[in-house]
């Protein structure tokens, strides 16, 4: 009787707890995706007041509204005239909340931990709300990410009207807060463009100063978090005091809370590693300052040196080069512990163990490219922008876990046929383990490479999606591990064609 392992047992031990392992492995993606801790080194605080621009600032926050939006919106073109306009880069991940916190901070996500619109907790970092009274007509995000912080907050439900909450923030900029901050529900831009003509009548542009943001764009589908262009790129519109007339302006979503403290006669957030969009060179060359002080304590924090470059991208590069020599280490502990494995296999069948594991890395890799395939197929690159709902997602896990669960059964029922007739086939187990093999190679190199929320390394959205992917369709094979040498011997009973095909006997 033909066998390939003489422990039979071992191997679906084995893919069952490496099966565990991926559903565990999975959550504790998603709970770091949510509870991310704020990497904001502890500044100094201050609110030493120059000459303000203007005595009150709007901003007005409508996510989803993308640049080709603005065609069918005359009201703006109108208000564009009067002051700047231009696009600002949002930060990734292209959520609504991650870019919320770097709007009121101007600090990017690996600083404030908001990584997700499911984020547990307070955003890190200093925000403009703990140095200005501020009121606050939008969703439940800003009592969730800043706690105590706003003078006056009216956490609207998406149901509730732009109409509605353009008459509350007009009654509280009568009563004279420095900071009134607008979020719209909408993404219809005929009704956003009607609510900014509206909003701008009761406004003094002389004392007053309207800025409007997209936190993120959006696709066709209404999609949002990858990196396609309408998603990155977004609109900006500045309309008083002392904006110049048709200025084109160029930023990035960091950029805001220090343009909104320059024109109110603030210094930038502590935490803040933007540049202010308007103003004289002296508030850029305090916002640079800040940002040398900020970059230093960062780099102190892992034992680094600051040179003499761009403090921002400097730092960047350097906590990213901290960074990839810790994922070094980790692609050098992956190798060994994969050749351990491969050890383990060949010492359980010294004269067999050899032949079964290549031939079973051969079909692995055979499953594994169809499930990539199957993937970019049926459903299209890696990007959280294909996804609008999270009952979407949880479809899309669900498809990744059967797709990788059948592919196993179909590789070993065809490993079955192809086998001599009247022989028991052998290699269900090993189609199984080449899969979780290739798989979690793949799925582990991700992460090393792209995927894991470590120091400042936040993840990339699309890498993020294929990583869960991944562990989905993992889950999968290991469902089926079990199942495959019934299948394999099944299929054997009605051979494909004679001869032998990858025969392994004992």
């Amino acid at each position: 009787m033909s066998r390939t392992f003489r422990y039979p047992w071992l191997p679906v031990a084995i893919l069952l707890a490496v099966g565990w392992l991926a559903l565990v492995w999975s959550r504790q993606l998603a709970h770091g995706l949510t509870h991310f801790p704020s990497r904001a080194p502890a500044m100094k605080l201050t609110t030493t007041r120059t000459e303000p621009m203007v005595a009150q600032v709007v901003l007005v926050v409508s996510p989803g509204l993308r640049v080709s939006d603005l065609k069918s919106m005359p009201g703006w073109q109108e208000l564009a005239k009067l002051g700047a306009s231009g696009q600002l880069r949002a930060v990734q991940p292209t959520f609504a909340w991650p870019n919320l916190a770097a709007i009121a901070t101007g600090a990017p996500p690996w600083m404030t931990g908001v990584l997700t619109d499911l984020h547990a907790g307070e955003a890190g970092g200093e925000s403009l709300f703990s140095r200005l009274p501020t009121a606050v007509v939008g969703s439940f995000a800003w009592d969730r990410l800043f706690p105590g912080q706003l003078a006056r907050s009216a956490a609207f439900a998406d149901d509730i009207g732009d109409a509605d909450r353009t008459r509350r923030a007009l009654h509280w900029i009568g009563e004279g807060f420095e900071l009134v901050v607008v979020e719209y529900a909408s993404q219809n831009p005929a009704s956003l463009d009607g609510q900014l003509v509206e909003l701008s009548r009761g406004l003094d542009f002389s004392r007053t100063a309207l800025l409007v943001v997209s936190p993120h764009g959006r696709t066709a589908r209404g999609g949002r978090g990858g990196n396609e262009s309408d998603v990155v790129n977004v609109p900006v519109l500045l309309v008083g005091g002392p904006t110049p007339e048709g200025a084109r302006l160029t930023g990035k979503m960091v950029d805001v809370a220090p343009t909104v403290s320059a024109l109110l006669g603030l210094p930038p957030p502590a935490h803040s590693l933007g540049q202010p969009l308007v103003g004289p060179p002296a508030l850029r060359e305090l916002a640079r300052q800040r940002q040398l002080e900020l970059a230093d304590a960062c780099l102190s924090r892992y034992g680094l040196a600051r040179g003499t470059g761009d403090p921002v991208s400097e730092l960047l590069s350097k906590l990213e080069g901290y960074e990839l020599r810790g994922r070094g280490l980790r692609l050098v502990a992956l190798i060994v512990v994969l050749v351990a494995l491969a050890a383990l296999v060949v010492r359980i069948d010294r004269r067999q163990g050899l032949k079964v594991m290549v031939l079973a890395l051969q079909w692995g890799a055979l499953v594994a490219l169809s499930w990539n395939l199957g993937y970019l197929v049926l459903i299209g690159p890696y990007s959280p922008s294909r996804l609008t709902s999270w009952s979407e997602a949880r479809l899309l896990g669900l498809f990744c876990a059967l797709l990788g669960f059948a592919l196993v059964l179909i590789a070993a029922g065809l490993r079955g046929a192809l086998r001599e007739p009247g022989r028991p086939a052998s290699g269900g187990l090993g189609v199984a383990a080449g899969t979780v093999a290739f798989m979690s190679t793949q799925a582990l190199l991700y992460g090393v490479f792209y995927g894991f929320p470590r120091l400042v390394a936040v993840p990339r959205a699309d890498f993020t999606m294929a990583l869960a992917a991944l562990l989905a369709g993992l889950t999968g094979v290991c469902l089926a591990a079990p199942l495959t040498p019934w299948v394999s011997r099944l299929a054997g009973r009605w051979p494909i064609r004679k001869g032998s095909f990858g025969k392994v006997t004992a």
